[in-house]
């Protein structure tokens, strides 16, 4: 694709991600940030695979593209949306700031600045253009068990304690 229409196409994507990410955080208002991140991180590790490969595959259809890109986002913002309440309500008020932000910074930074750097590895160690997508769809998938297992819902949590 030309580099002006993938700047567009991420483009959309990331306009789509402020609406799904204000949504998801309402919807965890409602319902608990536990379902809501879970949700994510299971849909992530799910379908983040069988995405890139119909963008692999179907490289002619701009519709396709924009839709599976889209798509992406909303699940993107069912983790981000909920995030900084649940962070904010996981830790008391006297250690929030550090005990939220360190671990967040940290996985941010080795994790996600890492990434492109690891993926890219995996693809040319394997001879593959999907294969570097194991490393995050593991990270995914093992996020949503320790989730599953030890995230404790916060919804009604008093911050002021």
């Amino acid at each position: 694709l030309a580099p002006q229409l993938v700047d567009q196409l991420s483009a959309y994507a990331i306009f789509a991600l402020l609406p799904f990410t204000v949504f998801a955080g309402w919807l965890s208002d409602k319902i608990g940030r536990k379902p809501v991140v879970v949700s994510g991180l299971i849909l992530g590790a799910t379908l983040i695979l069988p995405a890139f490969y119909l963008l692999q595959s179907n490289s002619g259809s701009i519709s396709l593209i924009a839709g599976v890109l889209i798509g992406l986002s909303a699940i993107l913002a069912l983790v981000v949306g909920p995030q900084t309440a649940l962070l904010a309500e996981l830790f008391p008020a006297k250690t929030r700031n550090s005990a939220a932000t360190l671990p967040h910074n940290l996985a941010a930074g080795w994790i996600g600045g890492l990434l492109p750097l690891i993926v890219t590895w995996l693809n040319q160690h394997w001879e593959s253009n999907l294969a570097g997508l194991w490393y995050p769809t593991i990270f995914l998938a093992s996020g949503a068990i320790v989730a599953m297992l030890y995230l404790p819902e916060t919804r009604r949590t008093n911050l002021h304690n």
